[in-house]
């Protein structure tokens, strides 16, 4: 009989709609009081003055807060500023897109400058979650550049020696606090697009390429953040155990795995997963047919 409980794709499918996420996304063109405006009109909200040039947005769902670039001090600037929304689930994304597309009729533009972070709330991360966080990343991030839609600003990923590192502090039973593990995270800024926001070891930071406000685009940035971490919190991910490398080379087959992996099927993910294929498209000249139907994915995902 199927165990539902014992298959690693199902538990990461049934973790990932649950993780409480928010959104950090730059935006240009328009002041931080305008863009504050925009979020109330399109939200029902109302706009509220903060310390140091911050603007909050009070809504049903939560505070969005407008705040200015470093060193903008300029009340009338329309250099722009950054974004955070309030944490929410999956179900609740529907208000994002509301927001931004207010924003994008208000004036506000998306440049090269401007970039986007997803921060997933992870109660219980430990160095074991980071270390195979790392892992899943680092070998899936040619495939992950691709599908994020823009391989030339993609930050190097953080090499293996820093998961190696972090596995064996793991098994040693070391903690955040341990030197070894200290100095793995200080580097991880540097080294890759994950990290943790403030001093939070349960607050993981995932960096995604550029910002965007497409609805797609952003789901789908949204959607890896998530997959990433649902994975690596449910599935301990060690080299050599059949964990498959995503390189240039990449066959579809493998990049379906990846979707089920991190619980990206069923219907509601098909808009990301047609983004991808036609991301991935672009790269590799490989057979991009479906192998598993994942628009119908059921009860049983081993079927």
């Amino acid at each position: 009989m199927y165990d539902r409980n014992a298959d690693p794709n199902a538990r990461t499918r049934d973790n990932l709609p649950t993780r409480d996420f928010s959104v950090a996304l730059d935006f240009a063109g328009i002041g931080r009081h305008a863009a504050a405006r925009a979020i109330a009109r399109a939200l029902a909200g109302k706009v509220r003055k903060a310390d140091a040039g911050v603007y909050c947005v009070d809504t049903a769902s939560g505070t969005w807060a407008v705040t200015p670039f470093p060193g903008d001090t300029d009340e009338a600037s329309t250099r722009g500023g950054t974004i955070v929304t309030p944490p929410t689930r999956l179900a609740g994304i529907g208000g994002h897109t509301a927001a931004h597309t207010a924003l994008a009729a208000a004036g506000a533009t998306w440049d090269s400058a401007c970039g986007m972070a997803v921060t997933v709330r992870a109660p219980g991360f430990t160095v074991a979650h980071l270390a195979s966080l790392l892992t899943l990343e680092t070998r899936s991030a040619p495939l992950i550049a691709d599908i994020l839609g823009d391989r030339s600003r993609w930050v190097s990923s953080a090499p293996e020696s820093l998961a190696a590192e972090l596995r064996r502090a793991a098994r040693a039973g070391e903690g955040f606090d341990a030197p070894a593990v200290v100095a793995a995270v200080a580097a991880l800024p540097a080294a890759g697009s994950i990290g943790f926001l403030g001093a939070s070891r349960e607050l993981v930071t995932y960096r995604a390429l550029r910002a965007t406000v497409d609805p797609v685009e952003y789901a789908a940035a949204v959607h890896v953040a998530l997959g990433l971490v649902a994975r690596a919190v449910t599935v301990e991910a060690r080299p050599g155990t059949g964990w498959c490398r995503f390189g240039e080379g990449a066959k579809w087959a493998a990049v379906q795995f990846w979707y089920i992996m991190h619980g990206l099927v069923g219907p509601e993910f098909a808009a990301t997963r047609a983004l991808f294929r036609a991301r991935v498209r672009a790269h590799h000249p490989v057979d991009h047919s479906d192998r598993r139907p994942l628009d119908t994915w059921g009860a049983n995902p081993s079927a």
